[in-house]
């Protein structure tokens, strides 16, 4: 008689790489990336090369921000000039021969300005308040710390209400302080002589990097944390956006601004989010049949929680609610002072080959306006497929003997990891 002891050792790899950057139009960057909940955009308007503006990918980088647009005052490029890394110069950077731009001369005291980059568009807020998360970087850093060479961006809002009638949003949290290279940093070359470094990244210099720092995959030789530019506005009116960045002094040692994708919005009412009680098939939006919740919570913000309030849902889509998936209720009461209200429902197990279906949820909610918005939800039902486990066959000679034998896995939700499965068998009785 034999008795095994099995080990299933399931190993992963985290993958990284450098920064990824996509040309595209101004207006799709705006209308398709950048724009989130809350805003209706329109004269989208773009000032600068073609090359200096597109779409990035800084998913497996240490800038902060996933994804987004990012404008700069050289090339968007993969090239010895561009912003991908690893930062392996001190003084990447094209020079355009581009002119620069009126409003930000005027923050550095008249200096001028070189090859300005200018994304300005009209927006309606739908609420009180509008934002959108960014971060700045520069190859002034760290050398050009305190000196008259540093490269500038602003974030102008105009429109009803604002101070003066025009603001730079780009400013530092809790103060009314630009955001800048003299602002934000550690020092010329990084001696340590802080100013609001709890905000810096310092990225290295090109040829000596800092201790402790994340792969080097962008070429900027330091950037802010991931910021908020944020503004009080009037619900319904509309205002007027410019985001601009320029060199200054020359056109060298180029600059950057990375904004977040979906992050430009008006701050919602009712914040709705998800969650799946198994990632299945990998997947946020994709559940399995009979063992898969989805529960939903609806959170109300500022003067909407003082008051009773209740929020209809429609469902839609090619499953079939009580027989693909539990019921949905039609609406959810909030009671004047409650904040949160949260259903589950679940992926039924029907016992038949359908293949994906999807559940649409529309939640309609009243904003600041008075216009009645549908946040839309959008998940698919897969079925599930029994889990095999293939062992190739292997000899053992004697006992005691370990053997490591290869597993292939199959089926399941999809999620299963199965490389680098490892099956040890550490005895053997006879």
């Amino acid at each position: 008689m034999r008795s095994l002891i099995v080990i299933l050792l399931i190993l992963s790899q985290t993958a990284f790489g450098q920064l990824v950057t996509t040309a595209n139009t101004p207006n799709n960057l705006v209308q398709n990336v950048l724009l989130g909940t809350g805003v209706q955009i329109s004269n989208i308007n773009y000032v600068g090369s073609p090359g200096s503006i597109g779409y990035f990918n800084g998913a497996n980088t240490n800038i902060g921000l996933d994804e987004g647009v990012i404008l700069t005052t050289g090339t968007i490029a993969n090239s010895p000039a561009g912003p991908h890394g690893p930062n392996n110069q001190a003084s990447a950077g094209v020079s355009l021969n581009g002119g620069g731009f009126t409003k930000l001369d005027a923050l550095v005291n008249g200096s001028s300005t070189f090859d300005a980059t200018i994304l300005e568009f009209d927006f309606i807020p739908f609420s009180d308040t509008v934002k959108f998360n960014y971060v700045f970087a520069s190859e002034e850093y760290p050398e050009f710390v305190n000196s008259e060479f540093n490269d500038v961006f602003a974030f102008f809002i105009s429109g009803p209400g604002i101070p003066g009638g025009e603001k730079n949003m780009a400013i530092i949290p809790g103060t009314n302080d630009p955001v800048a290279i003299n602002n934000v940093n550690n020092g010329f070359n990084n001696n340590g002589n802080c100013t609001n470094c709890a905000y810096y990244v310092n990225n290295g210099n090109g040829s000596t990097f800092p201790e402790n720092s994340n792969n080097y995959y962008v070429q900027y030789d330091g950037f802010t944390t991931p910021l908020q530019a944020i503004s009080a506005v009037e619900c319904g009116e509309t205002y007027h956006l410019i985001i601009a960045i320029a060199d200054v002094g020359d056109g060298l040692y180029d600059s950057g601004i990375f904004l977040e994708a979906n992050s430009l919005s008006s701050e919602s009412p009712v914040t709705i989010d998800y969650e799946l009680s198994s990632l299945a098939f990998g997947s946020s939006n994709i559940m399995a049949e009979g063992c898969v919740d989805a529960t939903f919570e609806i959170t109300r913000h500022g003067y909407r929680v003082n008051q009773a309030e209740t929020i209809t849902i429609a469902t839609s889509g090619t499953a079939t609610e009580g027989v693909d998936y539990t019921n949905i209720p039609n609406s959810i009461n909030f009671a004047a002072g409650q904040v949160t209200q949260t259903f589950t429902f679940t992926a039924l197990a029907d016992g038949i080959a359908e293949g994906q279906e999807n559940i649409i949820l529309d939640f309609f909610i009243a904003d600041a306006c008075g216009n009645n918005n549908a946040q839309t939800f959008e998940l698919f039902i897969n079925d599930l497929e029994n889990v095999e486990v293939e062992v190739a066959d292997e000899t053992v000679t004697c006992p005691g003997e370990l053997v490591q034998l290869t597993a292939v896995a199959s089926g399941g939700g999809g999620s299963l990891l199965t490389s680098g499965i490892q099956v040890i068998l550490p005895s053997l009785l006879w």
